[in-house]
């Protein structure tokens, strides 16, 4: 869905851009998973700036971000 709705946005016009936690955990070698979320989780909020910083209209976001017990 996430990136069907990226597709669509950059059809009308607007830049827009995917950001997947589990993509994001998964660059990292962590063993502790309660480890490997917190710091995805950080790493993803800095990317979605980044992309925001390069004056991207909209940043799509997906993952379990707000699971209970969240980061």
């Amino acid at each position: 869905m996430a990136e069907l709705l990226a597709r669509q946005l950059a059809k009308t016009g607007v830049s827009a851009a995917v950001v997947d936690l589990d993509d994001v955990a998964f660059m990292h070698r962590e063993i502790d998973l309660h480890k490997l979320w917190r710091r995805a989780a950080i790493a993803a909020r800095s990317l979605v700036q980044g992309w925001f910083d390069a004056d991207t209209d909209t940043v799509v976001a997906h993952g379990p971000f707000f699971e209970s017990g969240g980061y």
